[in-house]
């Protein structure tokens, strides 16, 4: 991903609470000085106003040396934990930023559900680069919408807070919640003895063949890292196998007589949910899948996984 500076943000900068007072006292101050001629209160009161302006530049400065990018992940699925990656680059060319606050807001396609990721960095030196993340949990799939992200800083008195606000959105699908499988539920398939169609074959050496490149996860093999793209990202990624094998399998779900019933909806999402499940699972034991939902409206929506 480019270092390039997004389209032009929206600033905000504000005097904090303690920014307030700090301006009350070095008023009063001022005016008490030149009332009364005391030096003392001149010099406090120019103090004061020394730390406002000094704050004020500084977070002005901050925010807007600053480029945020959104990396989101490649799937996510309901009631499971997916992290979500900012990548903010420096464009100063000596002035490092400290203590920046990252804000995204999060919306569903129907408006119902609202919510703000939020993740910070402590330090970004002079023309570096850093990946915060964020690990987010939707409890409901979806279609939803990611923007805009808004960048914060009150370093270093927080006297003054800059806010820089970037207009950029992401659309973003939530699969249905996973349900866990009893053991041996493969057993209820339907399958055929003998012949091509039960010969599971598999090219490539040991994983398979070379499909892709995608981010580390948990439980990946270290031999799989791909190393010139992890050192060109600045964080692990993989390489990503396919392994052809000649079972195909479809499942479908009908939600035209959930449509006809309102009290359904809860039958027809365990359905769906039962529906991602099997998918998943024979994805991961390489087999062809192909998956197709009936809303029960005038669309269909087909899913295709091999």
């Amino acid at each position: 991903m480019s270092n390039a500076r997004p389209s032009e943000p929206r600033r905000k900068h504000r005097l904090t609470r303690l920014g307030f007072h700090f301006l009350f006292v070095g008023a009063f101050a001022m005016l008490g000085g030149a009332l009364r001629g005391f030096n003392l209160l001149l010099v406090l009161a120019g103090l004061l106003v020394g730390a406002l302006l000094m704050q004020w530049r500084w977070s002005r400065r901050s925010v807007e040396a600053i480029g945020v990018n959104r990396r989101m992940p490649g799937e996510a699925f309901a009631g499971k934990p997916f992290r979500v990656r900012y990548r903010l680059h420096n464009f100063s060319q000596i002035m490092p930023v400290w203590m920046i606050r990252v804000e995204d807001q999060i919306e569903s396609a129907d408006g119902l559900d609202q919510a703000v990721a939020v993740c910070g960095v402590g330090v970004i030196s002079a023309r570096q680069t850093v990946v915060p993340h964020c690990d987010c949990l939707i409890t409901r799939r979806g279609r939803y919408q990611f923007g805009p992200i808004g960048l914060m800083t009150t370093f270093p008195f927080a006297l003054f807070s800059s806010r820089q606000i970037t207009d950029q959105r992401d659309e973003f699908h939530v699969f249905p919640e996973l349900l866990p499988l009893r053991a041996r539920w493969q057993r209820h398939l339907t399958t055929r003895s003998g012949g091509e169609t039960t010969t599971a074959g598999r090219s490539g050496p040991v994983e398979g063949d070379f499909f892709g490149l995608r981010e580390w996860q948990m439980g990946d093999s270290p031999k799989w890292i791909h190393w010139r793209t992890t050192a060109r990202l600045g964080e692990p990624a993989v390489r990503q196998f396919e392994q052809r094998n000649r079972h195909q399998i479809c499942v479908i779900v009908d939600g035209r007589c959930a449509s006809q019933s309102a009290g359904d909806d809860n039958h027809f999402e365990l359905s769906v949910q039962l529906a991602a499940t099997v998918v998943c699972e024979l994805v991961q034991s390489t087999r062809g899948v192909s998956l197709l939902v009936h809303d029960g409206l005038a669309d269909h929506h087909c899913y295709r996984s091999t």
